[in-house]
C-alpha cells in the first residue's frame, strides 16, 4: 500500500498503519478481525480507526456526485440521531443515497443512527 511506503512526518508508525487501514476500508468493506495489519493494533486503536472509518465514509458521501454541491453543514444530534444537514442550491439525490447506504458503520460504531438532510440556501 502506497501509504506505508511514504513516511509521514508527525505520525508514529502505528498511526501510520492505522491510516493506511482507514484509507483502505472508507469505501465499503468493514476491517475484519481476521485481518493482520487490524491484529497489529491494540483494542483503543481498532475503536479508533472504526471511527474514523465511518466518519470519512459520510465525509465521502457528501461529495459523492464530486460536484461540490454542499456550500456549508451543520450537526445536531437529537434523541438517538444526529442529523447532518446540507445547505445547497442543488438537489442531494444521489449524496443523501450514498450517505444513508454508508451509515450503518456510524451506527454500528457511534450506536447512533444518522441522516443527511438538505435545507436550501437563501
Amino acid at each position: 500500500m502506497v501509504i506505508l511506503a511514504d513516511e509521514m512526518d508527525g505520525l508514529s508508525p502505528v498511526e501510520v498503519q492505522m491510516v493506511a487501514i482507514i484509507s483502505r476500508y472508507h469505501s465499503h468493506e468493514v476491517p475484519g478481525e481476521g485481518m493482520h495489519a487490524v491484529q497489529q493494533l491494540n483494542e483503543h486503536e481498532r475503536i479508533i480507526v472504526a471511527q474514523l472509518t465511518a466518519l470519512l465514509r459520510l465525509a465521502d458521501a457528501l461529495d459523492d456526485s464530486r460536484l461540490q454541491k454542499i456550500e456549508k453543514i451543520t450537526v445536531s444530534t437529537k434523541d438517538a440521531r444526529v442529523v447532518v444537514t446540507g445547505f445547497s442550491h442543488e438537489k442531494l439525490y444521489l449524496e443523501q443515497w450514498t450517505f444513508a447506504n454508508k451509515a450503518n458503520l456510524f451506527r454500528e460504531v457511534f450506536g447512533r443512527d444518522i441522516i443527511l438532510k438538505r435545507k436550501g440556501l437563501q
